[in-house]
């Protein structure tokens, strides 16, 4: 039962919630394969307070270290349930939306007292026919949640040496949440394939 806990927050309406309750600073590495975008792998690093929470709930032998049965009931009590809210996840791809269906490789740990999330997001683009398009943002539309790039990295690249790549961070007006008062910021990427 001690997973219900965790639960509650992301089941409150919006209306209720005057302000975040929860901060995670986000980065995201772009990971690239042969042919084209393969997905984004997120980095998640929480407040104290939450992490507190989540570390009491499920670091059952208190060493200070999440080992592999304690990451799965992590997944499970605490990770999952954001399947719901596609992981606070929002990609558009040539300006069509991308129906998020799964998330690979999570791992949670704890460090310096802190949870942090890693897990990838598949999101496969292939860029034989042309330049592609591809906007991604993190964000909770409920705001109990308030996900933010993180300072130092925000964002990444990897394997794109078969790859001509243009990005920004751009605030993405059309996306607006909250009652249209918060404009999420999204890294934007263009690209093409080498001759």
């Amino acid at each position: 039962m001690k997973f219900i806990f965790i639960f509650i927050p992301f089941l409150i309406p919006s209306f209720l919630t005057a302000h975040p309750h929860v901060f995670i600073d986000n980065s995201i590495l772009v990971i690239f394969n042969e042919t084209g975008l393969a997905g984004f792998k997120h980095e998640w690093i929480f407040d104290e307070m939450f992490s507190s929470t989540i570390i009491h709930e499920f670091d059952l032998d208190s060493n200070g270290k999440f080992d592999e049965k304690e990451i799965k009931e992590v997944k499970r009590g605490a990770f999952s349930n954001l399947e719901k809210h596609d992981y606070f996840t929002d990609i558009t791809i040539n300006g069509r939306q991308f129906e998020i269906k799964e998330v690979e490789d999570f791992h949670a740990r704890i460090d310096s007292g802190v949870m942090v999330y890693n897990f990838f997001l598949p999101c496969e683009v292939n860029a034989d026919s042309g330049k592609k398009e591809v906007k991604i943002a993190v964000y909770d539309q409920t705001y109990f949640v308030q996900v933010m790039w993180e300072s130092q990295e925000p964002f990444n690249f990897k394997d794109t040496s078969n790859f001509e790549i243009g990005f920004e961070v751009i605030e993405d007006e059309k996306k607006a949440y909250y009652y249209g008062q918060i404009i999420p910021e999204a890294l934007k990427i263009k690209f093409s394939k080498r001759p």
